[in-house]
């Protein structure tokens, strides 16, 4: 009753002091002892578990008044001692060989030899041992425990043995890490170690492929940035002629995969649109609404400009006005002429863009902060201005 309630160091000094009181007298000697181990098993005490079978083996089969019996529980014994994987073709048939099962199969359980110990265990819980061997039967509850766990142990293994991959490792360590055994046993014991074993292999491997990747990302940016180095020197080139469609197309036509240098593309690409729109804005309201602050350019003092084209911008002069291109006028008057308009949200922003891209910084930044305060939805965008140089 001892072993099935789980007190095993009990049971074990409860079958001891049965084997030395009953020392010589057969079968009940080598019972005892055969508990005794059974319960030193179980409390994974493997010295006293030997010594027990080794005094079973030093009984012989001499003294019982069924021989059969006798050397059933020797060879059951020695079984047990060998050190070796047992078979259910090695359990010879016995009215007790549902004992033997039960202590083999326990027994190999303890030796890592998981499928020889389900095939015993599943033997012994069909087994239906009878008459004055009917207390087996009260063992088979800690046996179909043993047996789901080996079950489980075994199931997990066929299907997450072969992982290799972090993935395959990382989901083999999770399904690991879900199955519900007894502690401690030699069961529990193989999966803990195969859990650390996992772990490391994880642990490793993600190494391997942070490195691989870090490798493959620096080759991809040394293919590739070249070709986004070349797409920014023609956008700088066109943006400095106003011609922002241009700019737009140059750095929106080349082909990127590496996923920095496309946000790059894609922030310059917004950058362009901004600009287009601005010289667009910046059109229709000097033809709109003229602008008459003083305007030098080329050493040449202009009342202000009266009107502007995609090409031309018309500068007032006394008697009507003169043409002229627009990259002949300074880049930082334009600032000052479209801030003069900048009275919303969008053209202070776009104007913030144009005054990043020639390089005003503090301009851009008082032009970005009032745009962002009206306009919060341009915070975000912000970020690569404040963070990039034109």
């Amino acid at each position: 009753q001892q072993i099935i309630d789980g007190k095993y160091p009990a049971a074990r000094a409860t079958f001891a002091r049965l084997a030395s009181e009953t020392k010589n007298k057969q079968p009940i000697y080598d019972w005892a002892l055969l508990n005794q181990a059974l319960a030193a098993l179980l409390d994974q005490q493997e010295s006293q578990k030997r010594r027990a079978l080794q005094e079973v083996e030093n009984a012989g089969s001499g003294g019982f008044a069924d021989p059969q019996l006798g050397a059933f529980l020797l060879e059951t014994a020695k079984h047990a001692n060998e050190r070796r994987a047992i078979a259910l073709s090695d359990i010879s048939d016995h009215e007790a060989k549902p004992f033997a099962l039960f202590l083999l199969g326990l027994t190999d359980v303890q030796l890592g030899r998981f499928n020889d110990a389900k095939a015993l265990l599943e033997a012994f819980t069909l087994s239906q041992p009878s008459g004055s061997l009917s207390w087996i039967d009260k063992y088979k509850p800690i046996a179909r425990k043993y047996l789901d766990d080996t079950r489980a142990w075994l199931a997990w293994r066929e299907q997450n043995g072969s992982a290799k991959s972090p993935a395959e490792i990382r989901s083999a360590l999770e399904k690991l890490r879900t199955l519900k055994l007894q502690k401690p046993t030699a069961i529990s014991a193989e999966v803990l170690l195969a859990e650390r074993t996992l772990a490391n292999q994880l642990d490793q491997a993600e190494k391997t492929e942070r490195s691989v990747r870090q490798k493959q990302h620096q080759d991809l940016v040394a293919r590739e940035m070249p070709q986004l180095n070349a797409a920014l020197e023609s956008y700088r080139r066109l943006a400095a002629v106003y011609d922002f469609t241009g700019a737009a197309s140059a750095i929106r036509k080349v082909k990127l995969t590496e996923p920095s240098l496309r946000e790059t593309q894609r922030n310059y690409q917004n950058a362009a649109d901004w600009l287009a729109e601005w010289k667009a804005t910046l059109i229709n309201d000097l033809n709109a609404h003229n602008y008459n602050g003083a305007v030098i350019v080329s050493d040449t003092q202009y009342n202000g400009i009266a009107g502007a084209t995609a090409n031309k911008l018309k500068m007032k002069v006394p008697y009507g006005s003169a043409e002229t291109t627009w990259v002949k006028v300074p880049a930082t008057t334009l600032v000052t002429v479209s801030s003069s308009f900048a009275t919303d949200a969008d053209r202070q922003w776009r104007c913030g863009v144009f005054a990043w891209t020639i390089g005003q910084t503090n301009a851009a930044r008082q032009l970005f902060d009032a745009a962002c305060s009206a306009k919060p939805s341009y915070i975000e965008a912000r970020k690569f201005f404040d963070q990039t140089k034109p």
